[in-house]
C-alpha cells in the first residue's frame, strides 16, 4: 500500500495510524515522521541525513573494505556537515550526507 500518514496516536497497548487510505491499528508502530515543532533546537541541536541516489558508480575503483567515515571536508555553510561513503562493491557505494540546517535540493548534494 502507498499511503500518506496523517497522524499516529499512541496509547499504552495500541497505536492508531490515520492515513489518506484509511485508519489502522497495531500493537507496535515505528515512525520516522519528522516534525520540527516537537524539538527544541537550541537545547538539543539535531543533525539531518540524506541518502544520495542509492548508489554511485564512479570511474575510480573503491576498496570495498574501507569506508570514508565522518568526512568533514565538505563545505560547512555555517552548519555541521559531513558525509559517509560506504562501498559495497568495487565500483558502487552508498553516500550518506549529514547536515544541521535546511534540506537542500538534490542537485546541490551532487556538488559536494
Amino acid at each position: 500500500m502507498n499511503a500518506s500518514v496523517n497522524n499516529i496516536i499512541q496509547e499504552s497497548d495500541i497505536n492508531y495510524i490515520e492515513t489518506d487510505k484509511g485508519n489502522f491499528q497495531c500493537s507496535i508502530a515505528f515512525s520516522s515522521i519528522y516534525n520540527p515543532k516537537e524539538f527544541d533546537f537550541k537545547k538539543y541541536p539535531l543533525i539531518n541525513s540524506t541518502f544520495l541516489d542509492g548508489q554511485l558508480k564512479p570511474k575510480k575503483i573503491f576498496d570495498e573494505d574501507k569506508i570514508r567515515f565522518m568526512d568533514f571536508s565538505v563545505d560547512q555553510h555555517q552548519e555541521i556537515r559531513f558525509m559517509y561513503v560506504l562501498p559495497f562493491l568495487k565500483k558502487c557505494s552508498f553516500r550518506v550526507y549529514f547536515f544541521g540546517g535546511e534540506v537542500m535540493k538534490n542537485s546541490d548534494y551532487e556538488k559536494r
